[in-house]
């Protein structure tokens, strides 16, 4: 599938007017005097230094749409960020 981030358009529904949202909120209860902190993937101690992986989104406003990519690196930690990977002959069962 084309992504609407590399070309413009969405693969849905070809439209051409998209947006792009820089950071993903988190929606967690701030307050009414703070910001919203941005949405982090992983968790990776505690505090909100304790959290990596911030998300950038691409969306269309007509079909709904949305692709989330990492607006940051995020390393396999082997503990909180596991690496995976298919094996050689294929993920069926023979």
């Amino acid at each position: 599938m084309e992504s609407m981030k590399n070309t413009g358009t969405c693969p849905k529904c070809r439209n051409t007017n998209l947006l792009h949202i820089p950071q993903v909120a988190a929606n967690t209860d701030t307050g009414t005097s703070q910001m919203q902190p941005p949405f982090r993937l992983a968790v990776t101690g505690r505090g909100y230094a304790g959290c990596s992986g911030e998300l950038q989104a691409f969306a269309c406003p007509r079909c709904g749409l949305v692709e989330l990519y990492l607006a940051e690196r995020l390393a396999a930690d082997g503990v909180y960020v596991r690496e995976v990977s298919v094996p050689a002959q294929g993920p069926h069962r023979t």
